[in-house]
């Protein structure tokens, strides 16, 4: 028997907490939004903050292994990635070249999968109704990413939440209060694939509740609220199989 310690967050927007916010663990998990919001549109600056300051920052923490995906504000990972026909695999290679990546703790998906302690992860950005954004997908592009997930994955990690009861809804008093920005595209690839864990974000105020959706538990893990507030722990698991 097989067991792994997982911790989950999202929607840092440059917020790096100390180690001692987290529970150590084998895994973090990241679902996506990372680079500061003054810097986002910059590449050059965004490449350089995620080199300098969040990679070395992943390197502190109580974990043995630290998987993210980015999220629609993370601009420069969009362009260094799909725009060059470059998945998660590549991106890590790309921005840990040479025998660097072998030093840190950092793995990115993008539309790729990865094996960690006998544990399956699949990653993918992509999100609806974001047109002006990064990882912006229509219709199709959206059913053919979401088709990639593999059957049966251990842990997905998504930035958008499916639109499965209130994964995607705002619960935080606010403009938009009530609205459900779930994604049907996600919420139906999802569905027959028997993937037992999937941690999104995106709607920084979702339901940090563990749902059941036939069989898979989805959380939104945001560690954020509408306001940019640091507002929400860690969501953390241990699973066995």
């Amino acid at each position: 028997m097989r067991k792994i310690k997982i911790s989950a967050i999202s929607d840092l927007h440059g917020n790096l907490p100390k180690s001692d916010f987290f529970t150590p663990g084998d895994v973090l998990c990241i679902s996506g939004d990372i680079v500061p919001l003054d810097i986002q549109s910059n590449d050059v600056k965004s490449i350089a903050w995620f080199c300098g300051e969040f990679v070395p920052w992943t390197d502190t923490l109580p974990f043995k292994k630290v998987i993210l995906i980015f999220g629609n504000h993370d601009f420069f990972a969009q362009r260094l990635g799909p725009d060059h026909g470059n998945n998660g695999s590549d991106m890590t290679s790309l921005l840990l070249p040479g025998n660097m990546k072998g030093k840190h703790k950092v793995q990115i998906l993008c539309d790729d999968g990865y094996k960690y302690m006998g544990f399956s992860f699949y990653g993918t950005s992509w999100c609806p109704d974001l047109s002006n954004w990064a990882f912006y997908g229509g219709h199709n592009k959206l059913v053919e990413q979401f088709d990639k997930i593999p059957e049966g994955t251990d842990i997905v990690l998504t930035h958008c939440p499916p639109r499965v009861f209130d994964a995607g809804m705002v619960l935080q008093k606010c403009w938009n209060y009530g609205r459900n920005f779930g994604c049907q595209e996600l919420a139906e690839a999802i569905q027959p694939k028997r993937i037992k864990w999937l941690f999104c974000g995106h709607v920084h105020s979702g339901s940090h509740h563990a749902i059941d959706f036939n069989g898979t538990q989805i959380v939104n893990v945001s560690m954020l609220d509408e306001d940019y507030k640091k507002s929400y722990s860690p969501f953390e698991i241990e699973i066995e199989k």
